[in-house]
């Protein structure tokens, strides 16, 4: 018997992990609530960025990607857009920052973890805000310096649970 993994079971594997990081995704914007003062919700998603891309690397990008073009085909993965429009971009940016990172394997502390959840966290924040300053004068005031609470939640959480599977878990 031979360990040769033909390109087709290859394809299927990757689409697999692929299909298994949307659906994580899917399933953690769901999980929301909005503040009172701000039409942008809390939700998971964040913390569903950081952790597919601190465990998949690069390859996270393109679970994002899929995410968005299921919901930009009509599937009810998105919540309040057009104003998320931004959060959704920098989710993009953020996997393939922090994705690029675990592919050259410089995250292997959870020290420098915590660094590149907490800059993924901030592109991702930032992006949003830029977004919502179309629509508001207080782009920041609503769409920022109110999800820093939780995103501090979410990155410690992420770089928990990233720091425990990833050694256990390969893609």
């Amino acid at each position: 018997m031979t360990n040769n993994i033909t390109l087709a079971q290859k394809t299927h594997k990757e689409l697999a992990i692929i299909a298994g990081g949307f659906l994580y995704l899917a399933i953690c914007s769901k999980i929301s609530f909005f503040l009172p003062f701000s039409p942008i919700p809390v939700t998971l998603q964040t913390f569903g960025v950081l952790t597919l891309a601190g465990l998949m690397g690069r390859r996270s990008v393109y679970v994002l990607a899929s995410f968005i073009l299921a919901g930009l085909a009509g599937l009810p993965v998105f919540n309040a857009l057009p104003l998320s429009a931004g959060y959704l971009v920098g989710f993009v940016l953020s996997a393939a920052f922090i994705g690029e990172l675990v592919d050259r394997k410089l995250l292997d502390t959870k020290l420098k973890l915590t660094i590149a959840f907490t800059l993924g966290t901030a592109i991702i924040l930032t992006m949003g805000s830029l977004w919502l300053a179309n629509f508001t004068d207080h782009a920041f005031k609503i769409g920022f310096y109110p999800f820093i609470y939780a995103g501090a939640f979410k990155i410690a959480l992420a770089t928990m649970v990233v720091s425990k599977l990833g050694k256990k878990i390969k893609f």
